[in-house]
């Protein structure tokens, strides 16, 4: 069977059909790949079917990072399944990018003193120097930005302005047209004002 041939202008929903009768290693990869044309497409209508189970069942670690990273971004998801997904990426893949993606994942929804430690750590460069997957922990609005990022919001929780606005600068600075600036500087505004009005 001769390999399909794709344009750059090729469109997901025709890649989908395009790649319709490829034969897969296993189920696990096929249903990896049905669900990146289905998430790129944004066709809800895609012939992709949801099977929760196929998850629990796989023994195979190269997959089971995939189908966990899935459960993850998926919104339909619950939280208390989600957290159970990120603790066990977490225990399974210390050294992978998953880790670190599972890690920021964790953090995302917490904003305490203990989150803030996890963040820093994250940007330290100890935490990724060596590592196999640092080109890709470092990819502009990769995992290392989103923590970064995440160390801001942490410090406005906390009610920390003035580091809050220092490690903004800072972001200003080295990507200034990230969406999450504007939404920064308006809830550091915000938290001035009210600190204002509570002296």
């Amino acid at each position: 069977m001769e390999s399909p041939r794709f344009q750059f202008r090729t469109s997901i929903s025709n890649i989908a059909q395009l790649t319709k009768d490829f034969k897969f290693k296993n189920e696990y990869s096929k249903y990896i790949f049905e669900y990146l044309i289905k998430i790129g497409s944004g066709d809800e209508n895609f012939p992709f079917e949801q099977n929760n189970e196929i998850r629990q069942k796989c023994n195979d670690k190269s997959y089971k990072v995939y189908l966990n990273t899935i459960v993850m971004y998926d919104y339909e998801k619950s939280r208390e399944l989600k957290n159970k997904i990120i603790d066990e990426t977490i225990a399974e893949y210390p050294n992978g990018l998953a880790y670190a993606d599972a890690l920021n994942r964790k953090a995302f929804h917490n904003s305490d003193s203990a989150t803030l430690e996890i963040l820093l750590n994250m940007l330290s460069e100890n935490f990724y120097k060596d590592k196999s997957w640092k080109d890709a922990y470092m990819t502009n609005d990769g995992i290392f930005q989103k923590s970064f990022f995440g160390v801001i919001y942490v410090y406005i929780e906390l009610k920390d302005i003035e580091k809050a606005k220092a490690y903004l600068k800072i972001a200003e600075e080295k990507v200034p047209f990230d969406h999450d600036i504007n939404y920064c500087r308006e809830l550091i505004k915000e938290l001035e004002t009210q600190t204002t009005k509570n002296k």
